[in-house]
């Protein structure tokens, strides 16, 4: 009946692929219009960052504002983008401190106006997807823009659901020429040509480099950047290959201003766009499963599909590699045990260990609200070899007994009798070697991926060993059929 019941529970513990790690210390990302300068977006980010700075719980920012071309590993990243790197001061309950911080800077945020998106992050050495990604596909940017705003609007009604964004935000300004090609072959100009000048007079050209010592410095020719401010100023650029007389742009083309792509994404060879959000207050498995119904009754417009992305599929994969891995320990512990008491029925009675840790896990894991995730089913792979320890000695030494002409029902008592001490102090020994990791008793950085492995361990290993001085027995009299 426990069995049943753990069983059961199981399904509604949640699942994710890691525990989130709180160092005390997070990223606020922020993104102004795209045309924004560095300075206008260092001067509405220096009042964002001096409100976050007088929060109570925080200790100490770091305001970087803009990011160099060059350097750019994001296509939302630009002169309009930010970083403030915040540390939270010292506390006990890290997680309930940050999510006041976090909602602090939401409402800071919601008085700039300025400011178009934002996202948190956190630093970590390990990279993965987004938590929550709904993954776009067509074949129309505009038509892309338009549903990933009507899928942004939807998952901000998904309980759980924070920080939403689109990844197609506003494009770039652009200046497009478009040349009269009748002027210029009237004027014996040709197109390249004069392209090529305006690149070299906008964008500026390397002609040659300067040697110092051992260094070559490039040395770029370009117009002065305060003669291209505005399209009235491009206009007036000559573009005549032979400099005189002076030939201006505007008399052999015309500009017009129009907005490009913030960014072309592919995935899977196919246009698409992809709509982030962060989780909070409820676990990924049961807020992906909220989404999946939400998106079920959505309409997409013909020739646009959806699904869902971000770390769905690393959880789904690395949940199935470490089931498969929790079998396949299960098998060798099994045939390790056959060979070694040369009976293929007993290692079967000592593997009924495992059913019953898996009692003390389910409660615990739900009492203490810990979804599965990697680190719990590392922690079950680690019990499977530990919990069956237990039954080994206690079967062992009854058919040691048996061996010596003992009956079967005397040789169970004296049997669980003789071997009550040693699997009792193994049991303590290993609990208590553990209990430091499950932050019960102190604390300290990346409790939240060690405090999982140790409460399975634990949990499993003493409901099993409680369990097993009663159940393995009674099997045991009932599968022996000797005397």
């Amino acid at each position: 009946m426990l069995l049943g019941l753990a069983s059961w529970r199981a399904t509604h513990l949640g699942n994710e692929l890691l525990p989130e790690v709180r160092q005390g210390e997070f990223f606020l990302d922020s993104f102004l219009p795209r045309d924004a300068t560095v300075e206008r977006t260092d001067q509405v980010m220096r009042e964002i960052e001096a409100s976050v700075g007088q929060l109570a719980e925080v200790d100490k920012t770091f305001l970087a504002s803009g990011v160099d071309k060059q350097e750019l590993n994001d296509s939302d990243q630009g002169e309009h983008s930010s970083r403030i790197l915040i540390t939270l001061r010292p506390t006990g309950d890290r997680v309930a401190q940050e999510q006041r911080v976090r909602d602090a800077i939401r409402e800071v945020l919601r008085q700039q106006p300025d400011v178009q998106s934002f996202r948190f992050a956190r630093p970590s050495v390990l990279a993965f997807n987004a938590p929550v990604v709904i993954e776009i596909f067509g074949r129309d940017v505009l038509q892309l823009r338009k549903v990933s705003e009507r899928i942004k609007e939807l998952m901000e009604t998904v309980p759980g659901l924070r920080d939403v964004r689109s990844t197609l935000q506003r494009g770039n300004t652009e200046i497009a020429i478009r040349f009269d090609r009748d002027k210029l072959a009237a004027l014996g100009l040709e197109t390249r040509a004069v392209t090529a000048m305006i690149q070299n007079k906008v964008q500026g050209d390397i002609p040659t480099l300067f040697a110092e010592r051992e260094r070559k410095i490039d040395m770029m020719v370009r117009l002065d950047r305060g003669e291209l401010h505005t399209i009235t100023q491009l206009l007036a650029v000559n573009v005549n290959p032979k400099g005189n007389p002076p030939m201006p742009l505007g008399s052999i083309a015309s500009l017009h201003r129009k907005e490009g792509p913030s960014e072309i994404r592919r995935i899977g060879n196919l246009r698409g766009a992809e709509v982030h959000a962060t989780l909070s207050g409820f676990d990924l498995g049961s807020s992906q499963e909220r989404l999946e119904l939400a998106l079920a009754d959505f309409d997409l417009p013909k020739g646009v599909s959806a699904r869902l992305g971000g770390q769905k599929e690393e959880k789904d994969e690395s949940l199935h590699s470490l089931t498969m891995a929790l079998l396949l320990a299960i098998f060798l512990v099994y045939v390790v045990m056959a060979s070694q008491f040369e009976n293929m029925v007993q290692p079967f009675i000592i593997l009924l260990t495992l059913p019953l840790a898996l009692v003390g896990v389910v409660f615990t894991l739900e009492l203490l609200g810990i979804p599965l995730s990697v680190v719990v089913f590392l922690g079950g792979i680690v019990l499977a070899g530990i919990v069956v320890n237990n039954a080994i000695i206690l079967i062992d030494q009854i058919n040691h007994l048996r061996s010596a002409g003992k009956a079967k029902l005397a040789a169970i008592i004296e049997g669980a009798q003789i071997r009550l001490r040693p699997v009792l102090m193994t049991t303590a020994t290993t609990v208590l070697g553990l209990l430091p990791l499950t932050g019960w008793i102190g604390g300290g950085e990346g409790l939240e991926l060690r405090a999982p492995m140790a409460i399975v361990v634990i949990s499993g290993l003493t409901v099993s060993t409680l369990l097993t001085l009663l159940i393995i027995p009674v099997v045991y009299s009932i599968v022996d059929r000797k005397p």
